[in-house]
């Protein structure tokens, strides 16, 4: 039998060895108030397992539980840290209004694309609201440089997932109501079918339930679509420009089917028909034309019938209805018409737009009124004035972000 020559590490060497990262956390601001809520609750555990309140095998759960945290939190935080942070403030501040609706606290991380993440914080109990630290990736480093404002709809498709995930109730339930009515109808007509006709039926009722049911963890076309439906309603012609850049790459296949994520042609299809609903036709030519142009593409053989099934147009229906209806339900800040002439009139004074989804939309009118050169030198300017703002507001001239 082999015996292990190196000693085990003990509960209160665990601890001590926590306590140091926790300290290094409580040194940052970004992760001050995060850290000082761990260590006190570590602190409060070690004091249980030492007078045998608590067994080894629960003070080992929360120390692995508190470690795990700490391995998501920023170990540092530089110059764009802090203007995504100011992004993401200014959404929840608005999307909130008198109700929170978001996770109290949400970091930026830096990916390769964009996607939404959380954990569980120990401290807290698990049934509550905000149990959840929220984390969004956003594409490219970490440098002020890498910051592309044209893409930046897509962080109210991410915030969309952290709002469900606090509390999905107006978006899913008449959704699943209709869905259950939809599909119950379907597999009703295919009992008159015999054999494999009626094997075939019940797969795709089965298929379509899997794909178009919401589910906690996201990974299914409904709670997508909702993501991009939102993001639709709060940032207008802004999201349906980010993806007409997102899908403007001839190697990503359109139809193709998986579980996490409708195919992309699916999904313009549902923006395109949403746009007509929010008054946003007029601005969906280049969408329209992509999806033209996907029917003749080298991906036109991927149009099958398992895609035509499952991008049911009852289903797709009830998925822009309910989500749509929710979105005015919660009082969502919705982008209008008049949001985007107004932001017009502030770009085209000259003036810096704020923080949140008034810069997203800015950002679109100017890329729509100018070329590229132009375009540039306008987003460089507006992100030094805002970074500015933040500089003014802190005591960040007083020390060196790392």
């Amino acid at each position: 039998m082999f015996v292990s020559r190196r000693p085990r590490s003990q509960p209160q060497d665990r601890f001590l060895q926590t306590f140091e990262l926790l300290n290094q956390a409580i040194t940052l601001p970004p992760t001050r108030s995060i850290g000082e809520e761990l260590h006190s609750g570590l602190r409060d555990v070690q004091a249980a397992a030492q007078h045998n309140q608590v067994t080894q095998e629960i003070a080992t759960g929360f120390i692995s539980a508190v470690n795990a945290v700490l391995y998501v939190l920023p170990q540092g935080y530089r110059q764009r840290f802090l203007f995504d942070a100011s992004m993401i403030g200014a959404i929840l501040a608005n999307w909130n209004g008198d109700q929170q609706r978001l996770s109290s606290t949400i970091y930026p991380r830096y990916d390769a694309e964009w996607w939404h993440g959380r954990i569980g914080m120990p401290t807290r109990s698990l049934n509550g609201r905000d149990s959840f630290l929220g984390f969004i990736a956003f594409p490219g480093g970490d440098d002020l440089s890498n910051i592309d404002l044209r893409d930046y709809a897509f962080l109210c498709h991410e915030l969309g997932h952290n709002m469900l995930y606090y509390d999905d109730t107006a978006f899913t339930q008449n959704f699943s109501a209709k869905l259950e009515q939809v599909t119950s109808m379907l597999a009703l007509a295919g009992v008159a079918d015999r054999g494999s006709a009626r094997l075939k039926a019940q797969r795709n009722v089965e298929e379509l339930r899997r794909k178009w049911t919401p589910t906690p963890d996201h990974e299914n076309w409904a709670n997508e679509m909702m993501m991009d439906l939102i993001a639709l309603w709060t940032c207008g012609p802004a999201y349906l420009a980010s993806f007409g850049y997102e899908v403007d790459d001839d190697s990503k296949n359109p139809y193709v089917v998986s579980q996490t994520h409708p195919p992309y042609a699916l999904r313009v299809e549902i923006m395109l028909a949403a746009s007509e609903k929010l008054g946003w036709g007029k601005y969906t030519q280049g969408l329209n034309n992509r999806l033209k142009g996907w029917q003749s593409s080298k991906w036109k053989s991927h149009y099958t019938n398992k895609y035509v099934a499952l991008a049911d147009s009852k289903i797709v229906g009830a998925c822009i209805t309910c989500t749509l209806a929710a979105c005015e339900t919660i009082g969502l800040p919705r982008c209008d018409e008049r949001h985007v002439e107004r932001v017009k009139e502030l770009v085209n004074r000259g003036d810096t737009p704020d923080f949140g989804t008034d810069v997203i939309i800015a950002a679109w009118v100017v890329r729509q009124q100018t070329d590229e050169h132009s375009f540039g030198q306008w987003e460089q300017k507006t992100i030094a004035s805002l970074f500015d703002r933040i500089v003014s507001q802190s005591d960040l001239r007083h020390t060196e972000p790392s």
